[in-house]
């Protein structure tokens, strides 16, 4: 009934259009309209094909004549026995049809969980189930072919797939930790050692935070020591901090002289629960009246001991006429000095000592202008001593810088 210049056509029908001019004539045709069916086969895109058995295919559609491939059969169905790609095709009026599936061989699910297992508390078990194209049900809810137990109970799986099913069980049992006692925080002296552990257990291994393995361990450095103690079924932790005490005790000055009156006292101070001097003294000062090195250990409230040296220098005058022709330069120096010496010193000997009183250089003068190089000395501070033939000495002290 439509009276417009043009129709769609969207069935199948005979069609027909009256036309009236202006003048009143009327002309009348018909046309023909079919629709051509198109092919209704439909193939799924994957199929399983179990072991010892075959697939049927069926394209449902018997209007047109279908090619399966690759084996050039003719026919709306096909039978097979292998896996692989397959597919059909078909040709109309309209073009040419084809489609396809990919058939994938499958064994029915065989599935075994590991035995059942104890573990320590906080400790977890991974299993990974490996069986493709299918469908996982654990008693925990999961659907996931891979799972963590963490939890004591029993634990089962239902794994099933085109071909079949299969179902397993595992049961986890939990040990819980003991204790273990390092002992209270602890501080030693720097530069002292410690024994830290628990008793010995044969069936225990130990893993300590500096990765030791013995039960027992030497400790002398400050830090947080860690213990993880593990058995069959334990695993026991416990921590302790290790400080380190210095006795930070040194003199004020590394070099004294002797007043005047040839006397000086040396003050190591108060504060320590000890005093041992090289002179056998046990008291907080002493007095001394001659040269040389002296040095003093003293023990702190903590126990932990220092020691340190004083160098004690003869009292001397720079326009002392008997020493005015005796001159050491330069001082400080870095890499040699000179000495200028007077002729009474010559056949005499000299000797450098470090300020702990070690003896580094020795030698017998030849002349009155020593050179002395000084490249194996450290930097810091040092005591020469000059002794004549007769016996005389003079002392001074040396800084390399």
């Amino acid at each position: 009934n439509s009276t417009l210049d043009q129709l769609v056509a969207i069935t199948s029908n005979l069609y027909s259009v009256t036309v009236t001019t202006q003048q009143g004539c009327t002309f009348m045709d018909t046309i023909s309209v079919i629709y051509e069916s198109l092919p209704l086969a439909s193939l799924d895109s994957i199929a399983f094909l179990c072991f010892d058995s075959v697939l049927t295919f069926f394209t449902n559609d018997t209007n047109f004549a279908y090619i399966w491939q690759p084996m050039g059969f003719l026919g709306d169905s096909i039978t097979i026995d292998s896996p692989g790609n397959y597919w059909i095709a078909t040709t109309s009026s309209c073009g040419l049809f084809t489609d396809s599936i990919e058939v994938i061989e499958l064994d029915v699910p065989h599935i075994l969980l590991p035995l059942d297992t104890s573990i320590c508390q906080g400790d977890s078990v991974f299993l990974n189930l490996e069986s493709p194209y299918s469908t996982f049900s654990w008693n925990t809810g999961d659907t996931t072919s891979s799972i963590y137990f963490s939890d004591e109970g029993l634990y089962q799986v239902l794994v099933e797939n085109y071909c079949g099913s299969d179902s397993d069980d595992y049961f986890l049992t939990l040990q819980y930790p003991q204790e273990i006692e390092l002992g209270n925080d602890t501080v030693i002296c720097q530069g002292d050692n410690i024994t830290l552990g628990p008793p010995y257990d044969a069936n225990t291994s130990y893993n300590w935070s500096n990765g030791e393995t013995s039960h027992e361990i030497l400790a002398s450095e400050a830090g947080v020591y860690f213990l993880i103690g593990v058995d069959q079924c334990f695993e026991y932790t416990d921590t302790l901090q290790l400080l380190t005490h210095t006795n930070d005790f040194t003199f004020s000055e590394d070099t004294l002289q002797l007043d005047s009156t040839g006397i000086i006292i040396i003050e190591a101070g108060f504060g320590f629960d000890s005093y041992n001097w090289s002179t056998l003294e046990i008291t907080e000062s002493i007095e001394v009246s001659l040269s040389g090195i002296y040095w003093l250990e003293v023990i702190d409230s903590i126990g932990c001991k220092a020691r340190d040296s004083v160098l004690v220098l003869p009292y001397l005058t720079t326009n002392h006429e008997e020493y005015e022709n005796l001159t050491i330069f330069p001082n400080p120096f870095q890499e040699r000095f000179s000495l200028e010496l007077p002729i009474r010193f010559i056949g005499g000997t000299l000797e450098i000592f470090s300020i702990s009183g070690q003896v580094i250089h020795f030698q017998h003068i030849t002349i009155s202008t020593e050179n002395i190089h000084s490249k194996s000395f450290e930097k810091g501070v040092y005591l020469i001593k000059i002794t004549s033939l007769t016996g005389e000495s003079y002392l001074s002290r040396l800084v390399k810088l």
